[in-house]
């Protein structure tokens, strides 16, 4: 499956596969908060206001992460790094992105994708994805500074954070569950993990379709 292709409009999805590079504008990075991760306490309207570099999201810090990237790895990322409302992360990701077979995990986020796009009418291209964790020595590695590169580029309104895992890596003080935090002044909407849902957990599903269903773009 071609993550990079699954969300995007029909005009720009066509480029890809003619294997147009797609460039997009350089967002202003995000402002790292003084207080540090907490709980969600501020109106979802005012967190886009301006906002200072993050670590990481500096030419040097730019050099830095992408260098260490396995080639097929960082070449799937490069169409992913655009604007858009929602930023999907989970741990497993960059390891489905190195693949191309359509794994469970994989089928399940293309089918939620395709139910808010066709259901709730999500716009195309509101839905991007970047790692938390990159793939190292058969081990998946938290990379921090990576997704915060992400954020830079991608500015999103909310990141949608699937399974514990992934939320550790963001929020290392915190006890995970399903809910809202805030990061940086961008909200994070917390979800259950990918395989849990698997084969066909209903009532994991359906709790994270309610989720899904009070997120405006």
């Amino acid at each position: 499956m071609d993550f990079s292709s699954l969300d995007l409009p029909e005009n720009q999805r066509i480029l890809l596969q003619l294997g147009l590079t797609l460039y997009w504008p350089d967002f202003q990075p995000v402002e790292t908060s003084s207080s540090g991760p907490a709980e969600l306490k501020t109106n979802e309207t005012n967190h886009r206001q301006t906002k200072k570099a993050l670590p990481g999201s500096t030419p040097e810090g730019i050099s830095r992460t992408t260098s260490k990237l396995p080639e097929n790895i960082r070449l799937k990322l490069i169409p992913l790094l655009r604007p858009a409302s929602f930023l999907w992360t989970y741990a497993q990701f960059a390891l489905d992105l190195a693949h191309d077979d359509l794994t469970p995990r994989k089928k399940l986020v293309k089918d939620i994708v395709y139910n808010l796009h066709t259901l709730l009418h999500w716009p195309k291209g509101s839905i991007t994805y970047w790692p938390l964790l990159i793939p190292k020595d058969n081990q998946l590695i938290p990379d921090l500074e990576l997704f915060i590169h992400g954020l830079k580029h991608i500015n999103p309104l909310y990141i949608l954070c699937f399974g514990k895992t992934a939320f550790k890596v963001i929020f290392p003080d915190l006890a995970f569950s399903v809910g809202k935090f805030n990061y940086n002044n961008i909200i994070v909407q917390t979800f259950p993990d990918l395989d849990e849902m698997l084969p066909d957990n209903r009532e994991l599903k359906n709790k994270v379709w309610g989720i899904m269903k009070k997120l405006t773009p």
